[in-house]
């Protein structure tokens, strides 16, 4: 416990540090801040909250810096506000985020596998899959991973809205030689390739994606997905050779 207590101590100085760096505190107001923080047990960031020395912003400005997490300020950027991880990269949700990143990193990308692919699938719509998606891409990528993140929903595409692009150019436009092709031809420059896929209920491209990735990560929606079709679709994924390589129960 005492080496904990240590490290939580070097950690809050070096928040402050980064604070005194950036010119947003003084060093007598870290000394103010980490005082109140003894006296009261709060953290860092709530200390200088309560005295008036830091705002929110400034929290998330330093922790980012402090853990290299790269993240935008709302309302200077085009990349929607559903994208938590861009803007609040410490936010419970972000937190869970990652949680699902480590995950799939022990439980598929470190064993190298064959393909560097991973479907995202759903049952139906609405049931928050491009935001999983979406949302997984930016961590990947706040921890250094060259991320591909794809829009295989060719009926109803959302991604290019999410992150404020134009839609000038989608799969199908690349589509012009075999799929697993394309998959291995783009490997070849990335870490990972992240799929958003059509409902698999709605759309049978969505099961010939995911056997064509060679992995899928099903995503369900609490108090909404149907179990018996959630079951449907990793039976049906799993018959045609795809590995499931995890689930997430979605609640935001």
């Amino acid at each position: 416990m005492p080496s904990q207590s240590i490290a939580l101590k070097a950690a809050e100085r070096r928040l402050g540090a980064v604070l005194i760096h950036a010119g947003r505190l003084r060093p007598q107001d870290v000394e103010h801040i980490l005082q109140l923080q003894r006296q009261k047990g709060l953290r860092f960031g709530d200390a200088g909250k309560e005295v008036g020395l830091l705002t929110q912003a400034d929290i998330e400005f330093a922790l980012a810096r402090q853990f290299d997490h790269p993240y935008l300020r709302r309302g200077e950027s085009k990349v929607s506000e559903e994208v938590v991880a861009a803007y609040d990269p410490f936010s419970p949700q972000v937190e869970a985020l990652r949680a699902v990143r480590g995950q799939l990193m022990l439980r598929w990308l470190d064993s190298e596998p064959a393909s560097k692919a991973l479907a995202i699938l759903s049952a139906a719509r609405k049931e928050g899959r491009s935001f999983i998606a979406a949302n997984l891409a930016v961590v990947f990528a706040q921890l250094g991973a060259r991320t591909l993140l794809i829009d295989a929903d060719l009926r109803q595409p959302c991604l290019h809205r999410l992150f404020g692009l134009d839609n000038r150019a989608g799969l199908s436009a690349v589509l012009s030689g075999p799929f697993a092709q394309l998959l291995q031809q783009l490997a070849a420059h990335v870490d990972l390739i992240l799929l958003d896929c059509p409902p698999v209920a709605q759309n049978a491209d969505a099961q010939t994606i995911a056997v064509r990735a060679g992995a899928a990560l099903i995503v369900v929606r609490k108090h909404s997905s149907c179990l018996w079709r959630v079951q449907g679709i990793s039976d049906s994924v799993v018959q045609a050779k795809c590995t499931i390589v995890g689930a997430v129960l979605n609640d935001f």
